[in-house]
């Protein structure tokens, strides 16, 4: 008897759920290991301000660019609706001027109000 494996929504999302949380850990290790990691006052907003630099990267352009292509082939060929493509269009900007955002909210050009800004 022979078990057979099938793919089906639920084991896709699981996988991608555990593929994005690996890429997370493994990308903020690095300095995790180092002795000061570069700002031993603060290490935890040291990690945040990587996790927004990795964020805003170009890596991080080039996969929006890649999604933004995606949804427009799909509402060319009609495989997807209008609400779909607005959403995924504003999740691109609502990440791309995210610092923008708090600079407006906080009222202070060096990010959140009272804190240093990530260099």
């Amino acid at each position: 008897m022979t078990k057979t494996f099938q793919l089906n929504s639920d084991f896709a999302w699981k996988a991608l759920m555990f593929f994005c949380a690996a890429t997370l850990i493994l990308s903020s290790t690095d300095s995790a290991f180092a002795a000061g990691g570069g700002n031993s006052a603060d290490p935890i907003g040291y990690q945040l301000c990587l996790l927004v630099a990795t964020l805003s990267g170009g890596v991080a352009k080039a996969v929006a660019t890649i999604a933004i292509i995606g949804v427009a082939g799909g509402l060319l060929l009609g495989k997807l609706n209008w609400v779909v493509a607005l959403t995924v269009s504003v999740g691109v900007i609502i990440i791309f001027s995210a610092g923008s955002i708090v600079k407006m909210i906080s009222g202070s050009d060096s990010g959140v109000a009272g804190a240093s800004s990530c260099s």
